[in-house]
């Protein structure tokens, strides 16, 4: 029988770059740091579903050889990928394959519905959904996304953390990373250095 490996639910997520560091304003870093949105803390949701705001799904076969002995799945990576380059996605289900259905399956989300337990699902988020980090603000912009929002923060020397509001397209950009606190009109970030150490 084929012993597929789910390196996420193993290895944890093993897949980020190598030496994400915290950062602060003002710091140097070598030309082989890129700042990136970080996503630590409220990507992935193991064994739990958001049901409903679906915009999208699709199927996701197997790779493995039906002879392979060891196999990895990475199914579920394709489901955080399709999210993740996707400017009107903020949250994402993956299915699981079972003895059921052999492929896996995943839906693409406009909206981040509320977790529930679930053991044949992982869930994910783009960002802070439904949640505010005010103070530290350098400045707003205008964009038609949260996407967009955390974008205009990492081409931003001074930014290190940003709120957008779904009610007025707002972004605010921050000089630090404040705390967070509950708001339904407002999606969050915060963003770090992710390093390659040789």
């Amino acid at each position: 029988m084929t012993t597929q490996l789910n390196v996420f639910r193993k290895l944890g997520i093993a897949i980020a770059a190598i030496g994400m560091f915290a950062s602060s304003a003002g710091t140097s870093y070598a030309n082989d740091c890129v700042k990136v949105e970080a996503t630590d803390g409220y990507s992935y949701q193991w064994y739990t579903d958001r049901y409903g705001s679906d915009y999208s799904s699709f199927s996701i076969p197997s790779q493995c050889a039906p002879s392979a002995t060891i196999c990895l799945d990475l199914r579920e990576n394709d489901c955080y990928t399709a999210c993740h380059s996707d400017d009107a996605c903020l949250a994402w289900t993956y299915l699981k394959p079972s003895s059921v259905h052999a492929d896996a399956y995943c839906w693409l989300k406009n909206a981040a519905p509320n977790a529930t337990y679930n053991s044949t699902t992982d869930t994910g988020t783009k960002f802070e959904y439904n949640t505010d980090r005010a103070g530290s603000d350098i400045g707003t912009v205008t964009t038609s996304t949260a996407a967009a929002c955390s974008r205009a923060c990492t081409s931003n020397d001074n930014c290190w953390a940003w709120t957008w509001a779904r009610s007025t397209n707002v972004c605010w950009l921050k000089n630090s990373i404040p705390g967070t606190s509950s708001n339904t009109d407002t999606i969050s970030g915060y963003q770090k250095w992710s390093c390659i150490i040789y």
